[in-house]
């Protein structure tokens, strides 16, 4: 618990959301050891998420553009709550044509994934930071919980 308060200590230092989002990365790759993470931008107008930051400035899926219905990201803002997904090869929300070209660029397969919902004041996902890794491993209510601590 020590060790969450003291990365939390650091989100107030961040001074726009790309700066939030590379503390919030720091934190589940060090706490979770998920070592990708994505920052999908939620659209209402348009009813999409747009991905505007994947692991670094100059990444191939910034700027990727997904559909809110049957994405994993507009899942994960519609619901407000950390989702969890443990066989993501399996799951329907990653057969779209957009995530297979998405993980054949990273030449790496797409294992586990947490996903957490970033609300506005008017209590709206605006952003979805979703964190995953290449393996397929048991994340559980607890990964999920310090995820959402981590995010909040």
């Amino acid at each position: 618990m020590g060790l969450l308060l003291r990365l939390c200590d650091s989100f107030c230092a961040a001074d726009n959301m790309l700066g939030l989002f590379g503390i919030l990365k720091e934190a589940a790759t060090q706490v979770l050891a998920l070592e990708h993470c994505r920052l999908w931008q939620v659209d209402r107008k348009r009813n999409v998420v747009v991905c505007v930051y994947h692991d670094g400035d100059d990444d191939a899926q910034n700027g990727r553009v997904l559909p809110s219905l049957g994405s994993f990201a507009g899942d994960v803002a519609r619901n407000k709550k950390v989702v969890v997904c443990n066989a993501a090869r399996e799951d329907s929300r990653f057969g779209s044509w957009q995530y297979k070209e998405m993980q054949e660029r990273l030449r790496e397969p797409l294992g586990s994934i947490m996903g957490v919902a970033l609300l506005n004041a008017a209590n709206e996902a605006q952003w979805v930071l979703e964190c995953y890794t290449k393996d397929d491993r048991l994340l559980d209510g607890a990964d999920a919980f310090l995820l959402q601590v981590v995010a909040r």
